[in-house]
């Protein structure tokens, strides 16, 4: 599969895990679970709740799989830094697919 149509899926597929999380009826007993067990105010009901937030975790996590699985090595420290620059770019692309979402 060519690098840039799976980054393209990798980028949707942050796009609604973030979704699912933060706004879904799916995600609303997580949602509510982390109210309870945090309060109105923690930290951790804020961060599951905002989708900016939410979308920095996910892509953090989805980055190194999507490196891994496109067959790219851990060998140079480049790599790391390209990781951490997916990750970013894919949060970014949740932010930029979410504005679109607020538009009437």
């Amino acid at each position: 599969m060519p690098i840039a149509l799976s980054l393209l899926i990798t980028a949707l597929a942050v796009t609604r895990a973030t979704r699912v999380v933060t706004t879904d009826k799916v995600g609303l007993p997580l949602r509510r679970w982390i109210l309870v067990r945090n309060g109105d105010e923690g930290w951790f009901t804020f961060l599951i709740h905002c989708k900016y937030c939410t979308s920095v975790w996910i892509s953090f996590m989805a980055s190194p799989l999507w490196w891994w699985a496109s067959g790219y090595s851990f060998t140079h420290v480049r790599s790391y830094f390209f990781i951490f620059a997916i990750a970013l770019a894919l949060a970014q692309f949740v932010v930029v697919t979410a504005k679109l979402d607020e538009v009437p």
